[in-house]
């Protein structure tokens, strides 16, 4: 015969079991300080601050890939390089008008894509898309993934 004491801790153990809830993720929270990051990335970018730049990426490892084909950058050796030629060329670049922002988050990992206007050498301002993953580490984000894109007008197959 069953133990009554045993049966009925096996049953309420695997009650609850289905039950336990995961800590929930502030997420407003966790949007506020990405969307502070990501306009900080932008604002040290435009500045050419190369060392304020390096200081946000994550230090287990980031993967950047640039408009152009070639440009992948894995090491902080590799951006200060993007950014040298980046504004050789330029010279000035400034980010404006950030919009079309989506988060997403679990707490640890967060993605952020969204579009900014972006202007280089005092030119025209074009929209750019930007899609960026951020790593929480002591209570701070840092970049482990960026990706952009300039987007074309009037070439998409939806009508």
């Amino acid at each position: 015969m069953f133990d009554m004491k045993v049966v009925l801790l096996v049953v309420l153990t695997m009650s609850t079991t289905g039950c336990m809830v995961p800590k929930a993720v502030d997420t407003d929270s966790d949007r506020q300080q990405v969307r502070s990051r990501v306009e900080l990335l932008l604002e040290r970018y435009a500045a050419n601050d190369q060392d304020g730049v390096v200081e946000m990426l994550d230090p287990s490892g980031v993967t950047i890939l640039g408009t152009d084909l070639g440009e992948i950058i894995h090491t902080p050796s590799q951006l200060r390089a993007l950014m040298d030629a980046d504004f050789r060329l330029w010279t000035t670049a400034k980010f404006t008008d950030i919009r079309a922002f989506d988060f997403r988050s679990d707490g640890t990992l967060a993605t952020a894509y969204f579009v900014a206007s972006f202007s280089a050498a005092g030119g025209p301002s074009i929209p750019i898309r930007i899609t960026t993953t951020w790593r929480k580490t002591n209570k701070n984000w840092y970049l482990t993934q960026s990706s952009n894109a300039v987007p074309t007008v009037g070439q998409s197959t939806i009508r």
